[in-house]
């Protein structure tokens, strides 16, 4: 076991830095020359402790994708894990001296789609403890169409009871955990993606209100989006859960 005297070498403040990134490539056969701004951007004080990329609808040759992250964040980094399903990748880099506080990885996916061979919506989780916190990480991809709101929801309900983790790893929630809800098994929860959430506006209403308030204030559109309504309305489980969407 992990004694404090590691924790307060590493960690004095308690607090670990994580960066998250979300990125529908739209099947680009081509990487870009560059991905400092996607890792790297100009707005980050320091590097983190470690780096999720979440992809959907990713490029063909996956291997080559890895590779460009790990020279994008240099021998600092290891990969610790990195999991596929179907175009979903998902890939977790850790500082490299940390790696030893890091438990065995699990991993799993859920298929949202119909015809389950073709691979393009659903979710993959990769899970792991860190100094004895459970994270979990899900990158996912929702059903696509302004109206398809219900649809969306459907994909959610799914994932959060199909998606079969921990696996061995410790339950660390025992006394509020449930065999219904895989966020209930994990103290901390990240999830992100492509949830093809919209706004409730036409294009050019947005515009207007966009021109009016500002590139950086997006209180108002949020106002008419999809998911900030649901989440707000109580379809999602959010006090715990840390949702971001792809934009």
């Amino acid at each position: 076991l992990l004694g404090a005297e590691e924790l307060d070498r590493y960690f004095p403040d308690r607090r670990v830095g994580l960066y998250i990134a979300t990125w529908n490539m739209q099947g680009e056969r081509g990487l870009p020359t560059n991905l400092d701004d996607l890792l790297l951007p100009t707005d980050s004080e320091f590097a983190q402790d470690f780096y999720i990329i979440g992809v959907q609808e990713g490029c063909p040759d996956r291997r080559e994708w890895e590779t460009r992250l790990q020279e994008t964040l240099g021998p600092y980094y290891v990969m610790l894990y990195a999991a596929s399903h179907g175009v979903l990748y998902l890939t977790v880099f850790v500082r490299r001296d940390l790696i030893w506080f890091c438990s065995e990885v699990e991993h799993a996916t859920v298929t949202t789609r119909i015809i389950s061979q073709i691979k393009t919506k659903g979710a993959v989780g990769i899970a792991f403890t860190f100094f004895g916190t459970s994270f979990l990480f899900i990158t996912s991809h929702f059903t696509s169409g302004d109206a398809k709101v219900y649809e969306r929801i459907l994909d959610y309900n799914k994932i959060v009871e199909a998606l079969a983790l921990p696996k061995g790893l410790p339950d660390t929630n025992p006394y509020r955990s449930t065999t219904s809800d895989v966020t209930t098994r994990f103290d901390q929860v990240f999830w992100f993606g492509d949830f093809n959430f919209r706004l409730s506006k036409d294009r050019v209403d947005v515009e207007t209100l966009m021109n009016h308030t500002g590139a950086g204030n997006m209180d108002t559109l949020l106002e008419h989006d999809q998911l900030s309504k649901e989440m707000k309305d109580g379809m999602f489980a959010c006090r715990r859960l840390n949702l971001s969407e792809h934009f």
